[in-house]
């Protein structure tokens, strides 16, 4: 996977990273921010960078290099003066925050900045985020914490209140397409991997797995072999269904494929752009467009959302297919 580098950050995350880049041209760094967002908004990797930028032995007009053994220390959490911090369990615990104010106590091995980055730091308990505040209160000069969250509202409001918040939004779909195709991934699949999720680091996952791409294609397949009326769709889906069954990501996943098609073809008949499609596909939806009725088509797309949401509670999981695939076939032969 590429490195996270200024230029990724800038794309990726536009508004903190120029917040963060600003706060070092300027001399102006807090002593204390907290990093908060959803999932896959590369919060991590940002903690890492800002790291790398303070521990790097570039330059300064060129930190993070990334290459250097500071940096390369601190991409595998291995620099002395960089304490990551999670969870014990269920909470951040007092212990942790004592061990690690205890080694600030002591001449660091490195005469460089330290930083202390927390990893779900809405798990820290009234202790730990006590022994904690107490330093930030006080903060040597070269002492710098990173709080990571996806909770926000769960922060124990003294440490958000010391804390210099910076929000990552979720990545814009169009970046996370745009980054698979640049690491190889086809346009369709890319397309269709990218309205799934906008965790860039869990869309290359699906990308670098070989059975989330097979049920990613039986969705596509079905389609196709939908238009082309030559085959049982039920046979073909049956043929498959162990893959699909073998996990509830793969379940989920190959719902919101068929999903994000079906809604292509809807807006494709209501004479509106798809939100996936592009040209490897406007082929395929528009034939199929063309072969059913505005009504059968926003029927199916509502058995499709229907299916879904049944599949929270503990029903039948063939027979909701079985009846989703019958309904697909129906649909682009001669209506539902």
């Amino acid at each position: 996977m590429a490195e996270f580098d200024a230029a990724a950050f800038r794309r990726l995350q536009p508004d903190a990273a120029r917040v963060l880049e600003n706060a070092f041209s300027l001399h102006r760094l807090s002593h204390a921010y907290l990093f908060e967002g959803p999932i896959g908004t590369k919060k991590e990797d940002a903690a890492l960078w800002f790291a790398k930028r303070l521990l790097c032995s570039a330059e300064a007009d060129l930190r993070p290099c990334l290459v250097c053994k500071n940096c390369r220390n601190v991409g595998q959490k291995q620099h002395p003066n960089l304490f990551w911090v999670e969870p014990e369990g269920d909470f951040v615990k007092k212990d942790q925050m004592r061990r690690i104010l205890a080694e600030f106590s002591r001449t660091a091995l490195i005469d460089l900045p330290r930083v202390v980055i927390i990893r779900d730091a809405h798990r820290m308990n009234a202790e730990s985020a006590n022994t904690m505040l107490k330093f930030i209160e006080e903060p040597t000069a070269e002492a710098y914490f990173i709080l990571i969250t996806d909770q926000i509202d769960a922060m124990i409001k003294t440490l958000l209140s010391r804390s210099q918040v910076l929000h990552f939004k979720p990545i814009d779909r169009h970046l996370v397409e745009a980054e698979l195709k640049t690491s190889g991934v086809n346009d369709r699949m890319a397309i269709l991997i990218a309205q799934y999720t906008a965790d860039l680091d869990a869309a290359k996952a699906i990308a670098a797995d070989q059975a989330m791409m097979e049920v990613l294609d039986l969705a596509v397949t079905l389609f196709v072999k939908a238009l082309a009326r030559k085959e049982s769709l039920i046979l073909l889906f049956q043929s498959k269904r162990d893959l699909v069954f073998s996990s509830p990501e793969r379940i989920d996943f190959f719902l919101t494929v068929l999903t994000v098609i079906q809604k292509d073809i809807v807006g494709l008949k209501r004479h509106k752009s798809g939100i996936a499609v592009d040209t490897v596909d406007a082929e395929l939806t528009g034939a199929l467009a063309r072969r059913t009725s505005s009504e059968a088509a926003l029927a199916l797309l509502d058995r499709m959302l229907e299916t879904k949401a049944r599949l929270r509670f503990n029903v039948n999981q063939s027979l909701q297919f079985d009846n989703l695939i019958l309904h697909l076939e129906r649909g682009y032969s001669h209506g539902i």
